[in-house]
């Protein structure tokens, strides 16, 4: 994140755009059980992008441009981190991370083959060594541009599927078709689209939301914009109804509330969000509390990595309930930390003993 540009998001931020930000991938972490990843903005980049990175999902990292901030809705919003959070829960980051592994190592043999032909160039030695040098550092080029080409026609091949995933895995997520579906309509209609100007996109091409250049279609990373629309809902294209909450969340034109802009908040209401979807059929009533707290536990341990319509909604009743100022220590490392003993100490099983074994380590 931090080799593309990315700037970390102080957790603590009052900023609005970068609160809503927080506030969605929080949402997301608690509805899918996995840890609240760090976030990333890449201040440079005025296009709508997005991107995940990190081996696993305790190391993961968010990163969002500067566009995807200004430009996007709350639901918008939704939808792409969804679909980062989707390349976290299958495992396409370590995927990502190897293809751009393969890629660096086979562009380093390009790279050694031009040193070995500049220093022949320039090398005292007798001409057969010369030569042989010459010889070498062309094989090396040769294979390196060879090895490149066909490596990024896999890499393209393999991304432009787990796209496809990852968009069918957020409108799972969200139940609403409309976010992501939106998202890629305003990228076809800005100018700089999903464009990214690191000297390190290439590479990492795979990695985000949209794609970063324009290639041809057997080397793009990341399908057409109106196929994946298309695959997410025909709908979308033929009634335009993706139009947005409001165009522009830092314009004059937004018709976000006091309280939105103040917490970066922008919530559709239950029963709209409800509209949106599908039903959802509901589960026989347990006859014991036993039975309650037994089918509570296996639906809690199915949800993780799974995130549904309901678990979002919890997670968003749950934030909400916290009072702000201790919404606002919590996001500390020492906040965290005195909240978890809290906890500790709030529960049944808390002791005179736990309480001194905890001022012990902390004093």
């Amino acid at each position: 994140a931090i080799l593309l540009g990315g700037i970390p998001v102080d957790p603590a931020t009052k900023d609005p755009l970068e609160r809503r930000l927080l506030n969605v991938v929080e949402e997301m972490a608690i509805a899918s059980g996995i840890p609240v990843p760090r976030v990333f903005i890449l201040r440079s980049e005025a296009g709508i992008n997005a991107f995940a990175a990190g081996m696993r999902p305790g190391e993961a990292v968010i990163g969002v441009t500067r566009g995807t901030l200004e430009q996007l809705n709350r639901d918008e919003l939704q939808g792409v981190v969804a679909h980062e959070f989707s390349h976290i829960f299958n495992g396409d980051m370590r995927l990502n991370l190897r293809l751009m592994g393969v890629l660096g190592g086979i562009l380093a043999l390009t790279t050694i083959g031009r040193i070995m032909l500049n220093t022949s160039r320039g090398s005292r030695s007798s001409k057969k060594d010369g030569n042989a040098l010459i010889f070498i550092g062309f094989a090396l080029v040769a294979i390196g541009f060879i090895g490149v080409f066909f490596a990024r026609l896999i890499k393209a091949a393999v991304s432009r599927q787990r796209e496809y995933l990852a968009d069918a895995s957020a409108v799972q997520y969200t139940r609403n078709p409309l976010g992501i579906g939106g998202a890629l309509m305003k990228i076809n209609g800005m100018t700089e689209q999903s464009s990214v100007t690191s000297p390190f996109a290439e590479e990492a091409s795979h990695m985000f939301f949209g794609s970063v250049k324009l290639f041809s279609h057997m080397m793009a990373t990341h399908p057409a914009l109106e196929e994946r629309i298309k695959r997410i809902s025909p709908q979308i294209l033929q009634t335009g109804a993706w139009k947005p909450r409001y165009e522009n969340p830092t314009g004059s034109t937004s018709t976000m509330t006091g309280s939105e802009a103040s917490t970066g908040m922008n919530y559709m209401d239950d029963e709209s969000l409800m509209s949106a979807v599908s039903p959802v059929p509901q589960a026989r009533a347990p006859r014991s509390q036993t039975e309650a707290a037994a089918a509570r536990a296996s639906a809690i341990v199915d949800t993780v990595g799974m995130p549904g319509l309901d678990d979002l909604i919890a997670a968003k009743d749950m934030i909400a309930k916290i009072p702000e100022a201790v919404r606002d220590q919590l996001r500390t490392p020492i906040g965290a930390t005195t909240g978890v003993l809290a906890l500790l100490l709030q529960s049944e099983s808390g002791s005179a003993a736990q309480a001194a074994i905890i001022k012990d380590s902390y004093d």
